[in-house]
């Protein structure tokens, strides 16, 4: 699993180093891009190893990727879903 910043990507499971579960921090929203998990539920494969260890906030999501040729648009959904925000104003 690689991290930059509070995204998370990755093709297993972490096995080195601190358990992602250990390194949550509150107050932030960590969001999950799984890359070749053939799971047929959320909850199970390395989508549910996400959700379960990985994935931090009240909004946070895993996005999944069947295979390194969908990662790209797996990315730019990822990014578009993060990136897209309600503003509220009281203008």
């Amino acid at each position: 699993m690689l991290a930059t910043g509070s995204r998370h990507f990755g093709d297993g499971e972490s096995n080195t180093g601190p358990r992602p579960q250990d390194l949550r921090p509150a107050g932030i929203t960590i969001n999950g891009l799984v890359i070749g998990d053939t799971a047929p539920t959320e909850e199970t494969g390395l989508a549910g190893y996400f959700a379960a260890y990985v994935i931090e906030g009240v909004q946070s999501f895993v996005e999944k990727a069947p295979n390194f040729e969908a990662y790209e648009q797996a990315m730019v959904r990822k990014l578009t879903r993060e990136l897209t925000v309600l503003v509220l104003s009281r203008r």
